[in-house]
């Protein structure tokens, strides 16, 4: 009997082909304690950022910059999502960053606004990616922010598409989606440059892909179980 319910079990796992993001939130004192401070992916030079959390927020400690990524890895389909405020009319660079392989391989929602145009070109909203220290723009938006405005970011991957957005209150401002396998995994995180800037506000999440069964998956395994329970009986009749 035994080996009759592993088999059954075993063909449902293989018809997993479904999945569904199940969703969690990350407290700011986890953040604080486990993600560690990077280069910025923006400029390869190193940190000045001192992150700390007050409250239900995480700050880079000023006009800084660098980056806080996770100490956890996303493999295959995922979303991560944070609010972001700009802090003291400050106009730089703040975003988040996933696929994380280092600070010159991996992709980046930012938003410039107006101070580092000159020199980085990274006015406005870009998603990019970055491969061995190379940057390309996958899309943009010449949108600029309002300091002390708190803003949702989202970014993920679904498949071999990439997907990003920002939004305020109820309105989207700025949301792509791209076909880009470049980072099939990697980690997560905050980044800025020469900015002071605010992240989380009990709001930063992580969702994974979890497989669900398809319909036909369920039946078979209702029938299946329902096999067993029968042929137990008969069993036990015979027996008796």
């Amino acid at each position: 009997m035994g080996i009759q319910i592993k088999k059954v079990a075993a063909f449902v796992g293989l018809s997993l082909v479904g999945s569904s993001l199940q969703a969690a939130l990350i407290s700011e004192s986890d953040i604080i304690s486990d993600w560690s401070s990077e280069t910025t992916l923006l400029y390869d030079i190193q940190s000045t950022a001192n992150w700390g959390a007050s409250g239900n927020t995480i700050a880079n400690g000023g006009n800084m910059h660098g980056a806080l990524v996770s100490d956890f890895s996303s493999v295959g389909d995922f979303g991560f999502r944070t609010s972001v405020r700009a802090n003291d009319r400050d106009n730089d660079y703040m975003g988040i960053v996933f696929g994380w392989q280092d600070s010159d391989n991996s992709y980046g929602l930012g938003w410039g606004g107006g101070g580092v145009g000159s020199l980085y070109g990274f006015d406005g909203i870009g998603l990019y990616k970055e491969v061995d220290g190379v940057r390309t723009i996958l899309a943009s938006d010449a949108a600029v922010w309002r300091s002390g405005i708190v803003y949702g970011f989202e970014v993920g991957r679904s498949g071999n598409d990439i997907f990003a957005s920002i939004t305020q209150g109820g309105s989207t401002i700025f949301s792509a989606r791209i076909a880009d396998a470049a980072f099939m995994s990697g980690k997560v995180g905050f980044d800025t440059f020469s900015q002071s800037a605010s992240f989380g506000f009990g709001r930063t999440d992580y969702s994974e892909a979890t497989p669900v069964p398809e319909p036909g998956s369920l039946a078979l395994l209702g029938l299946g179980i329902a096999g067993i329970t029968l042929s137990r009986r008969k069993a036990v009749k015979s027996a008796s």
